[in-house]
């Protein structure tokens, strides 16, 4: 198998004497839709006219050219009919294994070669009548005599092929297409695979399948993985990929005299060569034929210069009145007025109104640029510019619109899967014709690709100041440590500190409620694009913002992947919090019962969180404990009193989390000032910061209190470990990743008894669990710990339960969990 990486390695190659055949292409005689998006959009699979497509051919050096259409032989007939003798008549036949028990089973493509042009349309009946029943099909080729191939063996036509059709297939078929509309990895994988054949091994199937079968192909010699097509949908694509043989004069003689001399001449396919085949048929399709819609774009720059990058094709220019009649029409796109064919389609009328925010220039094609990737780098440019609109026009007010309204929410995902539709078709047929590849290796070979769940984790705030980012933070390194494919996921600005994917911004807001945290949107390709290139299986969303709902839209609309969300935080709680209105409380868990309810699994940080999300509708088959860890190497107890400031004598108390009133810092702030007004020989030092720290100065202003803000590294354990006590007064924590650091620095903690922290102390031993929302319980709590050896004590207790609380246990546990979702 040849593989070309450059139209030059092409061209030295077609140089080369004998004949040349692309063995796989498509006219406009394929009419009926056989994928998803054709069914979805009511359109043929091919506008190429026959005799296009042979001059086209012949242009790009192919000396012979049949056209396999779907379930016809009328293309070649046209060409027959028009003089082109030289034409062998072939199709591309679809045909079904058996039904059981009604149900549907696998349907697979064969290509049928050299049909005798005297009784084409009589053998063509005979094969209409058979197709149903891939047995009596391949019984009648091998008595006919008929020349016939495989065509793209790992690529299930409609989602059910098989390990076990697989076998059948090579039971069935001694030749096997290697097939230029698909990936790399697939092609030269099914090459391994054919090649690697044994006698022993087709025996074996043979048995196993003899019920079936009743006369199998079982001499590897006779299986042959040499001719190619490149399966071309459009003109441009034909003959990209081609079979050559220096001694053949006809593709009959492919299959049989000089079966051996034939070479696949291969250029293999990604995902934005087949988004791009799948929007130039649909815009030649829309537009082709519909007079108004070709007068509309022959008059627009743009989108003329867009369509003749897709077709290959310009539509005609309308007379200079009728151009100044529509350009003085155009003011309609200022308004958002389009012609029916678009207004009626809000996602595609804001694609047009997003192209024209761009350069005209932008819609050129550049010389010696790859025609796909130059469309899919303006299909990318257009469709984050729509999205960004799209969040402007809709969200005044995006945190209330994006997470308080479900429907809405709901709403721009489906325009947002609208939007991006082709190319989130492509990306899913070839990452599942890929993951095929790698079953059907490791199945007859024993061996393909690392069966580990290769883990994407989406996070909106890993580079944030608060516990669930630190606990990212550990996973990144714990990972890179193992060496096991996991990868975090962020959006934000600059570049990878610890290994993290970072998704440049496109688009970013700060919620009045929560002005501290930016929520930024990433390009929807771009995440898509990333995911099939880094060969995901499992994904993973720790919140709810826009990167959580890119996890939940690649999983579930594009990857079809195992799904996984983390509660980590009492989200529907805070927000009726920071509004005062319980009203927004029970519409946000509207949101995140859709949003939870989409996964696989949902990691509850506790067993309170879990009651939690009962209660409010998850259902309790999905919902798993994830025990979060803590860095034990940088939180320990060792040189907790070797501080630089002076020895103080008294108590220092600290608490360090968000200063906002989601915190419980409303209730410690009476039990802070009753506490220092009583005891002289206490000291309160906060660490944090927020839209509660301003309120807290003030009212403290005069009192033993120290405000450090945020801090980082070796600082922010010095201050943890010059403390006796560690106070968490809140109630909405669903883990409590500081009360758990304070205990591994050896110093105890007090908690209430609301949400996650308490699970992770224990009470009477390492510290002490009071009433939440109530003042007079934390003064309580903190009078009956005021004892030096008391609090040594439980200091030591609560290092020794802290130390095995780690990063490496934390995500081995739920490394684990991956793995139980997974049909690797």
């Amino acid at each position: 198998m040849i593989t070309l990486t450059s139209h030059s390695e092409r061209e030295q190659y077609l140089a080369r004497p004998g004949m040349k055949v692309d063995l796989h292409s498509h006219t406009r005689f394929s009419s009926k839709p056989t994928n998803y998006l054709t069914k979805k959009v009511g359109v043929g699979e091919c506008m190429t006219d026959p005799e296009e497509a042979y001059h086209m051919a012949k242009e790009m050096g192919m000396t012979v050219y049949t056209c396999t259409d779907h379930d016809t032989i009328d293309g070649n007939l046209f060409l027959l009919d028009k003089g082109y003798s030289d034409v062998p008549v072939s199709v591309e036949v679809t045909a079904h294994f058996p039904h059981v028990n009604h149900k549907l089973r696998c349907k697979i493509h064969v290509l049928t070669y050299d049909l005798d042009k005297k009784r084409a349309e009589s053998i063509f009946a005979d094969i209409q009548r058979l197709r149903h029943n891939v047995y009596d099909l391949i019984n009648y080729y091998d008595h006919q005599a008929i020349h016939y191939m495989l065509a793209h063996p790992l690529y299930s036509v409609n989602d059910l092929l098989t390990l076990e059709n697989f076998e059948q297939f090579l039971l069935l078929f001694d030749h096997f297409e290697i097939n230029g509309s698909k990936g790399q990895q697939t092609n030269s994988g099914l090459h391994q695979i054919i090649s690697s054949l044994s006698a022993e091994l087709l025996q074996r199937l043979a048995d196993k399948h003899s019920t079936a079968i009743s006369h199998p192909k079982v001499n590897p010699a006779q299986k042959f993985i040499n001719k190619a097509g490149q399966d071309a949908h459009i003109k441009r694509y034909l003959g990209r990929s081609f079979t050559m043989n220096p001694r053949a004069k006809t593709i009959g003689e492919l299959f049989t005299s000089q079966v051996a001399e034939s070479v696949p001449v291969v250029r293999n396919s990604r995902p934005e060569n087949l988004n791009f085949v799948l929007c130039a048929v649909g815009a030649d399709h829309k537009v082709r034929g519909n007079p108004k819609l070709e007068f509309f774009v022959a008059c627009d720059r743009r989108l003329s210069a867009l369509y003749a990058m897709l077709t290959g094709k310009t539509v005609p220019r309308p007379a200079k009145l009728k151009k100044l009649l529509v350009q003085v029409d155009r003011r309609c796109l200022r308004k958002k007025q389009f012609p029916a064919d678009f207004s009626d389609d809000e996602s595609l009328a804001l694609l047009l109104e997003s192209a024209h925010k761009l350069p005209a220039k932008r819609f050129d094609t550049p010389e010696k640029s790859s025609v796909s990737n130059c469309f899919f780098q303006l299909m990318r440019e257009v469709v984050d510019n729509a999205v960004v609109s799209f969040i402007r026009e809709k969200s005044k007010t995006p945190i209330r619109t994006v997470f308080f309204n479900p429907f809405r929410t709901l709403g721009i995902l489906i325009d947002l899967e609208k939007l991006i539709i082709p190319y989130g078709v492509s990306v899913r047929i070839f990452d599942e014709t890929r993951s095929f590849t790698h079953k059907v290796k490791r199945h007859l070979l024993g061996n393909g690709e690392d069966e580990q769940p290769r883990v994407a984790h989406f996070f909106d705030t890993f580079k944030e100041v608060n516990g669930p980012a630190r606990f990212a933070q550990g996973l990144v390194q714990m990972a890179a440590r193992l060496e096991v494919p996991y990868r975090v996921l962020t959006c934000g600005k600059g570049g990878s500190e610890l290994g993290e994917k970072v998704f440049p911004a496109r688009f970013a807001w700060r919620p009045e409620e929560y002005p501290e945290q930016a929520l930024r949107v990433p390009s929807l390709l771009d995440v898509i694009e990333y995911g099939y290139h880094e060969q995901f299986t499992h994904y993973h969303a720790a919140t709810p913002g826009p990167m959580g709902l890119a996890a939940l839209f690649a999983a579930r609309r594009v990857f079809n992947k195992p799904f996984f969300v983390t509660h980590h935080t009492e989200f529907a709680q805070y927000c009726g919090v920071y509004t005062d209105d319980q009203r927004i409380e029970e519409v946000v868990w509207e949101g995140l019962r859709l949003f939870y309810n989409q996964a696989d699994i949902v990691f509850a940080l506790s067993c309170d969180s879990r009651n939690i999300l009962i209660h409010h509708g998850i259902a309790a088959e999905k919902i798993r404990i994830m025990k979060r860890g803590i860095d034990t190497g940088r939180f320990c107890p060792q040189e907790r009193r070797k501080e630089r400031e002076k020895r103080y004598d008294g108590f220092t108390l600290t608490t360090s989390c968000r200063l906002s009133k989601d915190k419980g810092l409303e209730y410690l702030l009476p039990a802070v000032k009753t506490l220092l007004a009583n005891h002289r020989n206490l000291r309160w030092r906060f660490i944090g910061d927020g839209p509660y720290r301003s309120d807290l100065e003030d009212e403290l202003a005069g009192y033993a209190v120290e405000f450090t803000g945020f801090l980082e590294g070796s600082d922010y354990v010095d201050a943890i470990r010059r403390s006796d006590l560690f106070v968490f007064p809140s109630i909405t924590d669903t883990f409590g990743q500081t009360p758990l650091e304070a205990q591994a620095c050896g110093v105890p903690v007090l908690v209430t008894d609301r949400g996650g922290p308490k699970d992770n102390m224990v009470d009477g031993e390492t510290g002490l669990v009071v009433e939440g929302k109530s003042a007079a319980a934390l003064v309580e709590g903190v009078e009956m710990l005021l004892d030096k050896s008391l609090l040594k004590m439980m200091g030591r207790n609560a290092g020794r339960f802290a130390a095995n609380r780690g990063f490496d246990q934390a995500f081995q546990e739920l490394y684990a969990h991956y793995s139980t979702c997974s049909d690797l």
